[in-house]
């Protein structure tokens, strides 16, 4: 039987995560980013001891902007008021017409990948609360979940189901599903407002210069937004130890609609603009599925190759590839779906 997780999970990771990053906050008011002065540059973030007889909790606590400890849904209180208007906008805009929703515990999405122009895929991707996902691929029928009973790959021709055991020849597949479950909870967590911690948020006086020549002209009539959180989680790492403590997203937005047009991604706290891990994003044709609105298309471009063999280090010559890494479309999409924990369970013979 083969044994690969059925949907390429960095394709399938940036279009949850890139949906997740318009999460709604209630109460938002006005849709349109006012024009206003750019703010003033805000210090990043930090870190600091956690109280004697923490016992199991972390060794440092994340700060905000503002030295204060980070706290769900909660914007730094020297967040500059262009930053926390378009902010707001970028928020009742991806909310729709509803006014509140219930918490998110369960979805299905259907979707098509093209990796690298060359190489198309269709799948499903389901998860349910408290930490169950399951993908299945279109030609093969091969399922990869992990449920109540554990890790599995399932063979629906054969009606095999291979357990995934820990041992060290299985830690890659092991790992990819570890992602796949993180890209699930963030982007539950994403889907309620009062979980998103906030280490920095500020206007952006103008697009990141690292954008493309092919979109640099769409760049600059978007209003930019420079966000830093632990909660992203976008860039893969080799073990979960390595990962960094904040993430930055710069997002622009629409001027008209305040949805999401581009985004790049990096670990946060670096000088470079452009890193090896660095992601631009595309995101297209905004959907509503169920009182959540994401994205129908998501192209993602890497770092070129090619400049980083030329760059040797100097991350100033770091430039990203013409074509999309991947081109990610949703052609269906449930929001609490009746899910129940035997459909992460591999089916009995």
């Amino acid at each position: 039987m083969s044994r690969r997780v059925p949907i390429p999970v960095p394709a399938l990771g940036l279009l949850v995560l890139a949906s997740a990053l318009a999460a709604p906050v209630p109460g938002a008011q006005d849709p349109t980013p006012k024009p206003t002065p750019p703010p003033v540059e805000q210090p990043a973030g930090g870190t600091k001891p956690a109280p004697p007889g923490a016992g199991a909790q972390p060794a440092e606590v994340l700060l905000g902007s503002d030295g204060a400890p980070l706290a769900p849904g909660r914007i730094p209180a020297n967040t500059d008021a262009a930053a926390k208007s378009a902010w707001d906008a970028l928020l009742a805009a991806t909310l729709g017409a509803a006014a509140e929703r219930k918490p998110v515990t369960s979805f299905s999405l259907e979707i098509d990948v093209v990796v690298k122009e060359k190489n198309q895929a269709g799948g499903q991707y389901d998860y349910l609360a408290p930490g169950w996902v399951r993908a299945r691929l279109d030609k093969t029928k091969n399922v990869s979940m992990r449920g109540p009973d554990g890790d599995f790959f399932y063979d629906p021709d054969k009606h095999v189901a291979q357990k995934i055991e820990v041992t060290r020849e299985t830690e890659s597949d092991r790992r990819q599903l570890d992602d796949m479950l993180a890209i699930a909870r963030n982007f539950v967590a994403l889907t309620d407002p009062k979980s998103l911690r906030i280490a920095r948020l500020a206007r952006m006086s103008a697009p990141p210069p690292v954008v493309g020549p092919d979109h640099a002209l769409r760049a600059k009539e978007l209003v930019w937004l420079d966000v830093e959180s632990p909660d992203f989680r976008l860039v893969r790492t080799t073990t979960p130890g390595d990962r960094p403590a904040l993430y930055r997203v710069q997002l622009g937005l629409d001027a008209k609609t305040s949805l999401p047009v581009q985004a790049l991604v990096h670990e946060a706290g670096g000088k470079a603009s452009v890193t090896p891990n660095t992601l631009f994003l595309e995101l297209a044709d905004w959907r509503l599925y169920d009182g959540t609105r994401v994205p129908k298309q998501v192209k993602t471009y890497e770092v070129d190759e090619r400049s980083l063999a030329a760059g040797a280090g100097d991350a100033t010559k770091l430039r990203f590839q013409l074509d999309p890494t991947s081109d990610v479309v949703i052609t269906k999409a449930q929001i609490n779906p009746p899910l129940t924990a035997d459909a992460f369970r591999p089916p009995k013979k």
